[in-house]
């Protein structure tokens, strides 16, 4: 593997689009350093896209051994009413509808001056 080719940052303003270039060619990363220290790196999308790849996996995974955890855990083993988590979180304004889908029915934002106008019978 070629190693990682190191710029100071003042350098590459005026070579921007030949580094621009060279990452998408090589696909090597370039670092922006400055007294030694790693500023930032030109990376390329194809790289940057398996980083986001990976790190959503590492999400998943993280999320899904939290969700574990909770199940095995002897404290969650009775379920807690709806109508009570609605008020322990605050949700009293919220519907969930048969599929599971949270729907925001806040009466404040469903009713805005414009429609309060349209609501009012004609005179």
């Amino acid at each position: 593997m070629n190693p990682i080719e190191r710029i100071k940052p003042y350098l590459a303003k005026p070579a921007l689009t030949s580094l621009l270039r060279q990452v998408r060619k090589t696909n090597r990363p370039i670092i922006f350093e400055s007294r030694g220290n790693h500023l930032a790196a030109l990376i390329s999308m194809r790289h940057l896209r398996k980083l986001m790849q990976a790190l959503e996996t590492e999400e998943d995974e993280h999320d899904w051994q939290e969700i574990q955890d909770a199940l095995a855990d002897p404290r969650n083993a009775k379920p807690i009413p709806w109508d009570t988590l609605k008020r322990e979180l605050d949700l009293q304004n919220h519907r969930v509808s048969d599929r599971g889908r949270s729907n925001q029915t806040v009466a404040a934002k469903a009713a805005s001056p414009r429609q309060k106008r349209a609501r009012r019978p004609a005179k």
